[in-house]
């Protein structure tokens, strides 16, 4: 099984990172923007905002922490790439917390929206927020700062976390 995941790793980072070098300042924008610090900020801001919100925020706060934990219970290497090497806090790459804090803050934000706007805005709405959260997470292996596995397990944690926020939230 480790020799089929490192294969499937290698073969979609070989695509990925074969894509211009423009995209390079786009995707180190995403970082910055995107990193889960930044997220959780502007997530306590929107679950303050929205009154069914707030309630939310226990169970935002247990996926965060299960992300941690697979964190440190599985402690995969980044890869070894320049980027990767270089970023400020060096933690455990799998799962990526970009990917899951992305997924999470935008699934859940969807989720607020929806029963504000028409069905077709929340279907718009919906498909910026997995657009957005798959760019970011191509952007993390294009710039060499996750495996691809890292990317899928961070959407995968991310969308489960969206559920629980949303099921288990009167």
């Amino acid at each position: 099984m480790y020799q089929r995941v490192v294969a499937f790793d290698t073969t979609v980072t070989a695509v990925i990172t074969s894509w211009p070098y423009w995209l390079r300042t786009p995707c180190i924008l995403l970082a910055v923007v995107f990193q889960p610090f930044v997220l959780s900020v502007a997530a306590i801001a929107v679950f303050f905002s929205l009154p069914r919100a707030t309630l939310m925020l226990p169970v935002a706060a247990a996926a965060i922490g299960a992300n941690g934990l697979l964190k440190r219970c599985i402690r995969r290497q980044r890869p070894n790439t320049p980027y990767a090497r270089r970023m400020l806090i060096q933690s455990p790459s799998f799962p990526s917390g970009h990917t899951f804090a992305t997924t999470v803050m935008l699934g859940v934000a969807s989720v607020a929206i929806a029963p504000h706007v028409g069905a077709g805005s929340t279907i718009l709405v919906a498909s910026i927020a997995i657009v957005w959260a798959a760019t970011v997470g191509l952007s993390r292996v294009y710039l060499g700062a996750h495996h691809p596995t890292d990317i899928i397990a961070g959407w995968l944690l991310g969308l489960l976390s969206v559920w629980a926020i949303t099921a288990f939230t009167p």
